[in-house]
């Protein structure tokens, strides 16, 4: 009788013996994967996107009204590259110089409002659209008052409270796709910010003064990004991969197209078109395209709405995305800045250089389009070494808006 019980002890042993090995054998694998985990969220959080410094904290401060805003009167030599660098004059625009209230005489003004893109996120003092419209024709002034990060609530407030200071004959109001989600939100990469909103018939902003921004705030952003890479985050939203990669990764999170920023944005245009008509100044809307516009049509319908509010306003409307769309898709590489070309955050998908002079040429075809605009540079004296006119894009192909089929109103 013992012999089977010592058997049946040596089954049990082995038994014992396979389950902790299997055990060790999970365990090791656990461990590795966790530790694997671990050093991708620690290389994620070192060298994602969200631990590149953002290129704006060199030359803005804190402002209570609009959340920040240029420091006046500050050189940054070299800022994006050599050669690159960005001026700010004492009214806070991107500037070598001040403007007086008065528009010089011989000239035409062109205020530019707008975000990082009208800014010149990316690029050198000589090299945004804003101020290519001097380079195209040197009998206009334009004043830079694009900031990076701006909704368009906060450009609108920035016009509201130091543009209608300035005489001017243009008013060009730039946007992208993301500066509608701007409206919708409290801060903007964890610096807060105002948010506009109707009462009484008009806009306010609430949120204001615009808190401080907590000193941890900026830890919470690349935090969360790269604990999404973790398997517990995967196994959180239900073993799902993160999505990576492609045009997607260009856009955080889409705006909606809800009807109460559609509200918000009609007030604005209308606010806007009342403004330039007492300055006698032409307003144009611009839908300024990024490289996720290309296939995506997230934009469609704010690219609508602008057009629609412009048409009812009175306003002439440029859209650009549609003039992207109509390039070849190899047009587009060297229009916008390739991802690790800065060392910035958030710098890939700006445009470069020469985008920014693609840009500017379409704009200045709309603004010369303009009757009164015209007929203002008719009698100006033509500048010395000013280009031929036919060596500039015909003013005939931006009387429409190709991307709504909405006529541009001609005054």
């Amino acid at each position: 009788m013992s012999a089977p019980r010592r058997a049946g002890g040596g089954a049990r042993r082995a038994l014992r013996g396979a389950g902790a090995a299997a055990l060790v054998v999970v365990a090791a694998f656990v461990l590795l994967e966790g530790g694997s985990s671990l050093v991708l969220f620690v290389r994620d959080l070192a060298a994602g996107d969200g631990a590149r410094p953002l290129a704006r904290l060199r030359h803005t401060r804190y402002d209570p009204d609009l959340g920040w805003a240029h420091v006046p009167n500050v050189h940054v030599p070299d800022l994006y590259g050599p050669g690159a660098g960005l001026r700010t004059n004492g009214q806070g625009c991107r500037a070598a110089r001040d403007f007086a209230r008065e528009v010089p005489p011989g000239r035409l003004r062109v205020v530019c409002s707008g975000d990082s893109f009208t800014l010149g996120y990316g690029v050198g003092d000589a090299d945004p659209w804003c101020a290519g419209l001097e380079a195209i024709d040197a009998r206009l002034e334009t004043v830079n008052m694009g900031q990076g990060g701006y909704g368009v609530d906060q450009s609108y407030l920035w016009y509201r409270r130091d543009g209608r200071a300035l005489d001017h004959d243009v008013h060009v109001f730039a946007f992208i796709l993301d500066d509608f989600r701007r409206m919708q939100e409290r801060s903007f990469l964890g610096y807060p910010k105002p948010v506009l909103a109707l009462r009484g018939g008009g806009l306010v902003a609430e949120n204001t003064p615009v808190p401080r921004r907590p000193f941890w705030a900026g830890f919470v952003p690349p935090l969360a990004r790269a604990a999404a890479s973790l398997r517990a985050a995967e196994l959180a939203r239900g073993a799902r991969p993160a999505a990576r990669g492609g045009d997607d990764a260009e856009v955080t999170a889409l705006p909606e197209a809800d009807p109460a920023t559609f509200a918000l944005v009609a007030k604005v245009v209308e606010d806007l078109a009342a403004w330039n008509r007492e300055k006698a100044s032409e307003l144009v809307l611009v839908f300024l395209p990024t490289p996720a516009d290309y296939r995506r049509r997230a934009a469609d319908p704010w690219r609508r709405l602008a057009a629609r509010e412009a048409a009812a306003r009175g306003v002439a409307y440029l859209d650009l995305v549609e003039a992207l769309r109509a390039l070849p898709a190899p047009a587009l590489e060297p229009l916008f800045i390739r991802p690790g070309a800065l060392a910035f955050r958030a710098a890939a998908g700006h445009p470069t250089p020469e985008g920014h002079g693609w840009l500017a040429r379409r704009v200045y075809e709309a603004i010369a389009a303009r009757p009164r605009v015209a007929e203002r540079l008719r009698r100006l004296p033509a500048p010395a070494g000013a280009a031929p006119a036919s060596a500039r894009a015909p003013a005939e192909e931006t009387r429409t808006a190709p991307a709504a089929g909405v006529s541009v109103p001609r005054r």
